[in-house]
């Protein structure tokens, strides 16, 4: 129907179809809604109860005025009635403050401090007053109980039917016939009286009783509707939680959402570092490639030029020996020995050779002598030229440098340490040591074996530093 009103429930959105952060943000606005909807009705109810027990409260009341009345005709005790009402059930005794519950005496100001005084003054002096023989009040209590206003008129349960004192000094023997005749019609009259009384006091039991069921029945009339509102509290309050997980779901939902899509950015922004970083580690991956293709090369130049190195010795041993010594060819024996010398390093054994034969075995000792020591300056010589290429240079500025950094005195114990051992592996062969027994040789052709061994020795240094450096990438 177009013209019905719309209902807050029409406008909620199946659990099932919500899926845009739009309808999450309106389903949480209309739950919301709801929850009040629902408080407001059940203290609307609530209301309601309320004035439904001052009602109740008030016949109990009214109810109660009777039994008391009743009570009072058959003397007996008044009955209060219970109180009904709790502080908590008035909202505005919030706002009430007792001088009980302030725990402190009232600050009086000099002008009220005055006027108490005046009024406890005044006060004492009608006590003082009341206090004297005052003969109109006492005619007053004497004659009409204290007031002026009507005596009540006493019910039958109430009155009492007095005997003549003559009917109880005198036996009924004893009396004349007029006495005995006024004593018959006494007691009949109070027989009758006191069956009526009898039958008013049980209309008033009976009356009492029924007030009492009356009463009663209020109180379990409100206490069944209280019990109602009770579940129904329970019934509401139970709605009321299922729509806040409901509505905590939803705020869960929108902030792992909003979650998401915060780490959505993050991750698309280290997605594009990442690519950035990986463009930049290419490139350097590419100008390595290129770095280590260019060092892959210079390394198998090198072998290449070692390898040659080992390859030329031998036609430079023949070409020496036929161009500078005898004419003739290095017989086989002799070229091995050398070869044997040429691939002698430090550290490694000597070869033990036995070899009878030698090249221009004839050569005086004194000359093999000679050789020995010029050949040994010669090559200490260019052995200390290279290492002068080496060593590093030293200037006021780097060895202020040197004397602050706290490595400078493990650098230099490590240098020392690598010119040591350099000086080790390019050390001359020694012809006294190193030369087999009964072996002899040309100086000349010592020279050339001593230049072409530092020659290898160089180049495989060289070589063993640049393999080092390209395993190193």
């Amino acid at each position: 129907d177009a013209d019905a009103p719309l209902n807050l429930s029409d406008l909620l959105f199946h659990p099932a179809g919500i899926s845009t952060r739009f309808q999450r943000q309106s389903q949480l606005i209309l739950l919301k809604q709801v929850q009040r909807e629902m408080m407001i009705f059940f203290n609307k109810r609530f209301e309601t109860m309320l004035e439904n027990k001052e009602d109740a409260v008030e016949r109990i009341n009214s109810r109660y005025e009777r039994i008391n009345e009743i009570l009072s005709e058959l003397k007996v005790d008044r009955e209060e009635p219970p109180s009904y009402w709790r502080d908590i059930e008035n909202p505005k005794s919030v706002f009430e403050v007792s001088q009980d519950e302030i725990g402190v005496d009232k600050y009086l100001s000099k002008a009220e401090r005055e006027q108490k005084a005046r009024e406890e003054e005044e006060r004492r002096r009608r006590e003082a007053e009341a206090a004297k023989d005052n003969l109109g009040e006492r005619a007053l209590s004497e004659m009409m109980n204290g007031t002026l206003e009507k005596a009540k008129e006493q019910s039958l349960a109430e009155q009492e039917l007095k005997r003549p004192e003559w009917m109880n000094e005198i036996e009924y023997a004893d009396m004349s016939d007029e006495q005995r005749r006024e004593y018959d019609e006494f007691e009949a009259e109070y027989q009758k009286f006191m069956e009526e009384k009898e039958k008013y006091t049980k209309s008033l039991e009976v009356e009492l009783k029924k007030i009492r069921t009356e009463v009663a029945e209020i109180m379990q009339t409100y206490d069944e509707s209280l019990d109602e509102l009770r579940r129904f509290k329970v019934d509401v309050l139970e709605n009321i939680s299922i729509q806040g997980l409901y509505i905590s779901r939803l705020v869960l939902s929108l902030a792992t959402q909003e979650d998401l899509e915060i780490r959505t950015r993050q991750v698309k922004g280290k997605v594009a570092d990442t690519k950035e970083r990986l463009a930049h580690v290419q490139r350097d991956i590419d100008a390595f490639s290129v770095n280590f293709d260019m060092r892959k090369s210079k390394l198998a130049e090198m072998q290449e030029a070692d390898r040659g190195l080992e390859r030329v010795f031998k036609a430079q041993l023949h070409d020496f020996a036929t161009n500078n010594g005898a004419g003739e060819p290095l017989d086989s024996e002799t070229l091995r020995v050398l070869q044997q010398l040429y691939k002698l390093r430090a550290g490694k054994k000597r070869a033990q050779l036995t070899h009878e034969g030698s090249f221009r075995g004839h050569q005086e000792g004194r000359r093999m002598s000679r050789v020995r020591h010029d050949s040994h300056e010669g090559v200490s010589h260019r052995r200390g030229s290279k290492e002068d290429l080496h060593a590093p240079e030293s200037s006021p500025t780097a060895n202020a440098g040197k004397m602050l950094d706290p490595f400078a005195a493990a650098e230099r114990e490590a240098e020392k340490l690598r010119a040591k051992e350099l000086a080790l592996a390019t050390a001359p062969l020694d012809y006294d040591t190193d030369i087999p027994e009964g072996f002899t040789i040309d100086p000349e052709m010592w020279e050339l074996v001593q230049k072409l061994r530092l020659e290898k020795i160089y180049s495989e240094l060289a070589l063993r530093k640049e393999t080092d450096e390209v395993a190193k990438l």
